[in-house]
């Protein structure tokens, strides 16, 4: 299946197993939130750089707080060394069709906005270019707020 595209609806995919429980991807969408997906792939092609992903979440998660909560998706006997869990939750995607309904043989990042479309979606490779789209759509939290308008 071919993989979703920026503006296109998030696509549900089941069963997935997150701290014992299972649920699906809609349910794991339901929130105020952006979500990332990472999807190391399936098979020989699949992203393997713990190193990488554990370097962008921790940004993600300081720069962006709770408003981007990141998923890894791993399939049955995959491994991805040692995690944060306050970056990163691990999700199972017990019979790998989380990757297959996104398209994923090889590693892919999707973005899904809180009103469950995805926003913006890149290889691996391109973890720059998610950062510089987050720059554009979500206020920092690192940033001061002085001088910025208050919401009301």
């Amino acid at each position: 299946m071919p993989a979703p595209h920026a503006g296109a609806e998030a696509r549900d995919a089941k069963p997935l197993l997150v701290d014992g429980k299972t649920l699906t991807l809609f349910e794991l969408l339901r929130g105020t939130w952006h979500t990332l997906l990472v999807l190391p792939g399936l098979g020989p092609a699949r992203w393997e750089e713990p190193a990488v992903l554990r370097e962008y979440a921790s940004t993600i998660r300081r720069l962006y707080g709770d408003r981007v909560r990141v998923y890894l998706a791993l399939t049955p006997g995959a491994e991805f060394g040692n995690i944060d869990p306050d970056s990163v939750v691990c999700v199972h995607d017990i019979e790998g069709s989380l990757h297959r309904r996104y398209g994923a043989t090889a590693g892919r990042l999707f973005l899904v906005r809180p009103d469950g479309y995805v926003g913006f979606c890149c290889e691996p490779h391109q973890l720059d270019a998610l950062l510089d789209h987050l720059k554009n759509v979500l206020y920092r939290s690192d940033l001061k707020t002085a001088g910025q308008p208050t919401v009301m």
